[in-house]
């Protein structure tokens, strides 16, 4: 009896080829339009979003860096005999000369102690807080001038009987007139404090509203930074988004 073979079990291989398989078939151009017109609407309903989404991000950054403004002058003032720093001028920006005796009038400068600054150059520092993000996005460092907030330097004049009431004093004045001398804290409990804005995105349309014929004003943003509405610091510290089109300051 013969042995039998491990491979008889494998039975007749092949001497053809298998069939070959079903042909591939191409996209038709109706079909590569039609999903070409799908990624097109797509595309038109995420981008707004994204855009919209970044925009709200940098309006809440430019919120955050107010409030920390706001608690660097606490600060200042606990160390100097609980007054305001100054005497300012009313347009500020970020970027200062660290020397002593530079740059009066800054506040980006006077509170650099007490918040994050970059250095540009051995004669220029940025305080990170008042580099708002909103500006920056709407090419702000590009313009000639490159202010970024408003102080309301006189904030209530007559309604209050108060026009030499300045609380962080005004650098146009001399040493010794009322209206250069920065105020105290205790000297604000008299104030509506809750009502009355302290700093605010400054854009060509703010000014112009106010009637204030600033030399710089020409050369900043032409309109607010964050859209329809500017982010507003109080005197007792709250910041709001208000929009434009209701904000009525005086200057």
């Amino acid at each position: 009896m013969h042995p039998v073979s491990r491979f008889a079990t494998l039975g007749k291989i092949p001497d053809h080829p298998p069939a070959p398989g079903r042909p591939f078939r191409a996209f038709t151009l109706i079909e590569l339009l039609t999903v070409i017109a799908i990624i097109g609407i797509l595309a038109a309903i995420i981008i707004p979003t994204v855009g919209k989404v970044r925009s709200t991000a940098r309006a809440v950054q430019c919120v955050s860096n107010l409030r920390q403004i706001h608690g660097a002058i606490q600060l200042y003032a606990s160390e100097h005999r609980e007054r305001f720093p100054g005497p300012l001028w009313g347009g500020q920006e970020p970027y200062y000369n660290p020397a002593p005796g530079t740059t009066p009038g800054l506040l980006a400068k006077l509170l650099a102690d007490y918040l994050p600054t970059t250095e540009i150059s051995a004669t220029r520092r940025t305080n990170e807080m008042f580099m708002c993000p909103g500006w920056v996005a709407a090419g702000g460092p590009d313009r000639a001038e490159k202010k970024t907030f408003v102080v309301n330097i006189r904030p209530w004049g007559a309604s209050h009987g108060a026009w030499d009431f300045c609380p962080f004093g005004d650098i146009n004045f001399t040493q010794g007139q009322p209206r250069w001398q920065q105020r105290t804290l205790a000297e604000m409990t008299a104030y509506p404090l809750s009502r009355t804005w302290m700093m605010v995105d400054v854009d060509k349309e703010f000014l112009d509203g106010t009637g204030n014929t600033a030399s710089w004003g020409s050369g900043i943003l032409p309109a607010p930074a964050h859209g329809s509405a500017r982010n507003v610091l109080f005197y007792d510290g709250h910041v709001e988004r208000v929009p434009a089109a209701k904000f009525v300051p005086s200057l």
